[in-house]
């Protein structure tokens, strides 16, 4: 049987590219908050929109880990049900 450590890591690679986009967020709006010091209303949606340019990488990192965590997954079923064949 494959070992539990295997899946783990399966699963931390759609977990990564999810935090990816929530720190993409945070961390750019934060910067241009803090650079813009008095906030208008001009400045805040300009901060928005510098941190919607991260969350975009963010999300584009989302769909590449998504898409190694489907492909993974299913590799790890397939070595299951293999595994489980030859035990038969």
């Amino acid at each position: 049987m494959a070992d539990r450590p295997t899946k783990s890591w399966l699963d931390a690679v759609l977990f990564w590219g999810g935090f990816a986009v929530l720190s993409g967020v945070l961390i750019i709006a934060a910067q241009a908050v803090e650079a813009a010091g008095a906030m208008s209303p001009t400045s805040f949606w300009g901060g928005i929109k510098i941190a919607m340019l991260g969350s975009a990488l963010g999300v584009m990192i989302l769909g590449g880990a998504s898409l190694a965590w489907f492909f993974l997954q299913l590799r790890w079923l397939l070595l299951m049900a293999h595994e489980l064949e030859a035990a038969v």
